[in-house]
């Protein structure tokens, strides 16, 4: 799967029903073991939940999301970009769905592993929307907002 083209995807599914659903289509079958994918496949799920009307649909949807993003962590489990789209997911879930438990794991993760975004084949633009999120959460610390301070640039 062309990962570029999946970002792009999943960037105009956040704000837009059908193409959530063309995205939740176009992922469902999926059969391969790579973790970004499934990844995806999650964060689809969970903006299929988003834009559904059904409360026992929506809630069928979260748990299948969270499911199928603790396969991706397994097949990957320092990815940065998988640990992102689980923590920006759950970062928005209701706490009443306990279903955000990972966040502090996640962010840990991504916290460690940002120095080393280019060997997941994530450019200075992820990179900064990453940060950018993480500081916007109110999740950090005051010694992990100084880490992300100092990161490097990535090349």
């Amino acid at each position: 799967m062309d990962l570029t083209a999946l970002r792009a995807a999943y960037r105009e599914a956040i704000g837009d029903a059908e193409a959530a659903r063309q995205l939740y289509e176009h992922l469902h079958t999926y059969q391969g073991e790579a973790g970004i994918v499934h990844a995806y496949l999650a964060s689809a799920q969970a903006l299929m939940a988003r834009h559904d009307w059904n409360p026992y649909q929506k809630l069928r949807l979260v748990r299948a999301s969270m499911s199928t993003f603790r396969h991706a962590v397994s097949l990957d489990p320092l990815n940065p970009e998988i640990r992102f789209l689980r923590f920006a997911i759950q970062h928005y879930l209701p706490d009443f769905l306990d279903e955000n438990h990972d966040l502090a794991a996640d962010k840990t993760i991504l916290l460690g592993q940002l120095p080393h975004a280019a060997r997941y084949g994530l450019g200075p633009e992820e990179v900064a929307v990453f940060r950018a999120f993480l500081v916007e959460s109110r999740r950090l610390t005051p010694s992990e907002h100084e880490q992300i301070r100092h990161l490097p640039p990535q090349p």
